[in-house]
């Protein structure tokens, strides 16, 4: 069984209408999972993840479809919602700071 999740402030809509989603999933109640994920598909679109993002198909697989739904995400999260083992679930919330941080200047 999931554990529950703790929202988190600087979390966009669509990631906690996602979590919720794969939250209902984790605990077999695939109406639920249907509703939140419903409400999802009538945000307005995000960009997909970059082609050259660690694990992209997979994340992709799990819901995670752009950078909006991975911003906040942790290790033990995609562990639980996507089957991550702890490295790769590191790599891929390393990729997530990387991309939203921007560039220091030179």
């Amino acid at each position: 069984m999931a554990e529950p999740f703790i929202v988190e402030p600087t979390w966009s809509y669509k990631r906690f209408l996602l979590l919720k989603a794969l939250n209902a999933d984790a605990m077999d109640q695939p109406a639920l999972a249907a509703a939140w994920r419903g409400l999802l598909a009538e945000q307005p679109p995000s960009d997909e993840l970059p082609m050259t993002f660690p694990f992209r198909a997979r994340l992709i697989a799990a819901g995670y479809k752009s950078l909006v739904f991975l911003n906040g995400a942790t290790e033990d999260e995609l562990a639980v919602y996507a089957g991550f083992a702890p490295l790769d679930a590191r790599t891929v919330v390393a990729a997530t700071t990387a991309a939203l941080t921007p560039p220091e200047d030179a």
